[in-house]
């Protein structure tokens, strides 16, 4: 009979067959069985064994937690795609510590910082293929943006190699082919009942509390609004605290932009360049002199995607002349971009709860420029003047993360280096109680040294025994 947590092991793994899972205990992700010989020899570490009770002995590989970034790059590399069970609930050593999936990490729904391209976009593709018209959905979950887009069948696989995903979803039946210049991505086939036309319109409906479709623009759109309804099932099946960070849908025409197929692309050189293909010799490489991680991937889809519309194209080359005219200008911009942090992908970590404070400070910091910057914008009159209405320096949030969080906050939320002193009076009294602590038990081990003539003497501390003399 097998032991209580080789039950609920298996009781997880049943739920996430095709996933690689890894299972927390206490301060380590544990594989077994075959997703242990998986990950020892995709992550080259030690396969062993664990006996799991009842005479039971299974395979075990393992990582510790701290550095599970760097192991889960690898193993999603490998096109795995990655459950991790948390504990989610505290060890009382009586009963079983209760766990669960958090999160299913897939090459589309990645947001580790240290997985990820600062200055291009993780995007997520869905396709809903009909007949003469298809339907395309594309979101990077890392900054929320979400669009759709119906267009001819035969114009997705170049709409595709445009976006350049990270993984694309197609139905089990589907035909449409992954463009050969996009070698990295990853295909995902899912249930063709998630493209059930009537079921997409009203999860797409559900999703964002609305009664038509027609103020994002894809009402009638059958097919469109089937690639979206896919997008949002799959992000609520892998990420689901990703999913109410989705408050926008756009809808674009690719008619609006030029179309640039994979070798015209490939011969202007845009993203890689010379015999090799080498980013560097690219011409994105050449203009891309951008402050920020938002301006840089701006700029990457901007020459990828070539405007057709006159006025949306004058409207841009005015604010260029505008920053041509003057370096001192430009500067001054350039400085003050420059201490602007990834304010995209921020938000949409401390939406899902799984920022660092030191990312909240970088926030605060940031939405400090916003001022300069709109004073500076203001400057160009009428030219700029789409730009300075969207400029919000959010007082309110600047204050409040001021008030709470320290100017160089420090380690993690629990170990007293992160909310500042003097925000609240009880938790100084706490922070200063710990402290003290901390200075005895140094003089208790001094004395000790001093009164047991025992040099290397060492006051140790661990979970299990507490603090403990170490000769």
């Amino acid at each position: 009979m097998a032991s209580p947590v080789r039950k609920q092991y298996l009781e997880i793994k049943s739920r996430y067959p095709d996933a690689l899972l890894l299972y927390r205990m206490g301060d380590f992700y544990e594989t077994f069985d075959e997703d242990a010989r998986l990950a020892a020899r995709d992550l080259e570490i030690v396969l062993t064994q664990r006996d799991m009770g009842q005479g039971e002995v299974v395979p075990l590989a393992g990582i510790p937690y701290h550095a599970l970034d760097s192991y889960l790059a690898k193993l999603v590399r490998k096109g795995h795609r990655v459950a991790i069970a948390e504990q989610t609930s505290e060890p009382d050593g009586r009963t079983l510590v209760s766990r669960d999936v958090v999160r299913v990490v897939t090459p589309g729904t990645v947001i580790e910082p240290g997985m990820l391209d600062s200055g291009a976009n993780n995007y997520l593709v869905a396709v809903a293929q009909g007949g003469a018209q298809s339907g395309i959905a594309f979101v990077d979950i890392t900054t929320g943006e979400f669009a759709v887009a119906q267009l001819p069948s035969g114009s997705v696989p170049q709409e595709i190699a445009r976006l350049a995903p990270s993984e694309v979803l197609l139905g089990e039946s589907d035909t449409t082919s992954v463009p050969a210049e996009s070698p990295d991505c990853h295909v995902t086939r899912v249930n063709g009942a998630s493209f059930a036309p009537n079921a997409a319109r009203r999860r797409v409906l559900d999703h964002f509390g609305v009664r038509s479709l027609d103020a994002f623009g894809c009402e009638g759109l059958e097919f469109a609004t089937a690639a979206a309804a896919v997008v949002l099932d799959y992000v609520g099946s892998t990420h689901m605290a990703a999913l109410p960070l989705l408050t926008g849908l756009r809808t674009y025409s690719t008619d609006a932009f030029m179309a640039l197929d994979p070798q015209t692309r490939r011969n202007l050189e845009l993203f890689e360049g010379g015999r090799w293909g080498a980013k560097g010799q690219s011409l994105l490489s050449v203009l891309d002199h951008t402050q920020t991680p938002m301006g840089a991937r701006a700029l990457r889809r901007w020459v990828g995607q070539p405007l057709l519309d006159i006025d949306a194209l004058e409207r841009r080359l005015d604010a260029v002349v505008w920053l041509h005219a003057s370096d001192v200008r430009r500067q001054r911009i350039r400085a003050e971009l420059a201490e602007v942090s990834d304010l995209e992908r921020a938000m949409q970590r401390i939406g899902t709860g799984v920022a660092f404070p030191r990312e909240l400070a970088g926030l605060r910091r940031s939405l400090e420029r916003v001022p300069a910057l709109r004073a500076l914008a203001e400057e160009a009159g009428a030219d700029l003047a789409w730009l300075t209405s969207e400029l919000d320096p959010c007082a309110g949030a600047v204050e409040r993360i001021a008030a709470v969080i320290a100017d160089d906050p420090q380690g993690d939320v629990g170990q007293g280096r992160v909310v500042r002193e003097g925000y609240s009076e009880e938790m100084d009294e706490v922070r200063m109680a710990a402290q003290d602590a901390r200075s005895y038990i140094a003089g208790l081990e001094r004395k000790e040294r001093e009164r047991t003539g025992i040099p290397n003497l060492k006051v140790g501390y661990n979970k299990v025994f507490g603090y403990y003399l170490e000769v």
